[in-house]
């Protein structure tokens, strides 16, 4: 037990220290970020709740179209021709 709170202790202070641990600025960048220069500004969009709202509804209501154009699977074109699917035995 006194192992594991030394090792736990330890753990701390590394990471605290950031030594092997986490840091706040990470020595490896993300690709897409490498030929942006240190305070150069970047793109921001903000988006507001009526935003978002609006958003969903089309795209729900694009859904919905996309749904009501294709086919049914439900229907069934062999029902409609009258060829007397029904066999009765007397």
């Amino acid at each position: 037990m006194v192992i594991f709170a030394i090792s736990m202790i330890a753990q701390g202070w590394m990471i605290n220290n950031a030594h092997q641990g986490y840091s706040k600025s990470p020595k490896v960048k993300h690709p897409e970020l490498n030929d942006v220069k240190a305070g150069e500004p970047l793109l921001v969009v903000k988006f507001s709740d009526e935003d978002i709202q609006e958003l969903q509804r089309q795209v729900l209501k694009q859904k919905i179209d996309e749904l009501f154009e294709e086919p049914s699977t439900y229907e069934d074109d062999e029902e409609d021709d009258d060829d007397g699917d029904l066999l009765v035995r007397r």
